[in-house]
């Protein structure tokens, strides 16, 4: 099995991809029966900067890519939307995430939302998608070892190997 049924059926699962006009977007979400307020929906445009979708891209797309792109988001997005990130806590949040094997929001950008988003790698060890499991703060595990995490964490790596992955193959630009 893909994913843990117990873990997912309490969050929103969504698949993000890289776009080609420099943008993280859902391809495709799982609802769950209760409701979270926050506006995701196949075709969203994330912040880069500011969620944990597009900072796990930003992990592990070229670092020339990431900078042009986080110069977009705020024309893409617009400054409530957008966040402002400078390049050292960038780099933090990106050793962050590779250290993890999850990229984490805790309240950000949504008020009582979080989220975990684990990468998906093929064959060549290239990100190609995210595993992005969203919740409500109360009730979500935002510990980095939690079940959350290690359910996307899981569901990722499974995608990952099918696709032809072997985890010493990340490439890291």
């Amino acid at each position: 099995m893909i994913w843990d049924r117990k873990v997912f059926a309490c969050a929103i699962v969504f698949l993000p991809a890289w776009e080609l006009n420099a943008a993280s977007s859902v391809a495709t979400s799982l609802n769950h029966s209760s409701t979270i307020h926050t506006n995701i929906r196949t075709g969203t445009v994330m912040s880069l900067a500011g969620t944990a979708t597009g900072r796990l891209f930003a992990a592990y797309l070229p670092a020339k890519l990431i900078e042009e792109s986080l110069l977009e988001d705020e024309r893409r997005l617009g400054p409530d939307i957008a966040a402002s990130i400078d390049r050292d806590e960038l780099q933090t949040v990106v050793s962050e995430i590779r250290k993890h094997g999850t990229s984490r929001t805790i309240n950000n950008p949504t008020p009582g939302v979080s989220s975990f988003a684990a990468p998906v790698f093929d064959y060549s060890g290239n990100i190609v998608l995210g595993i992005t499991l969203m919740g409500r703060t109360r009730s979500f595990d935002t510990d980095w070892e939690g079940k959350e995490a290690a359910a996307a964490k899981a569901c990722s790596e499974e995608v990952s190997r099918r696709l032809g992955h072997h985890r010493a193959s990340v490439l890291f630009r």
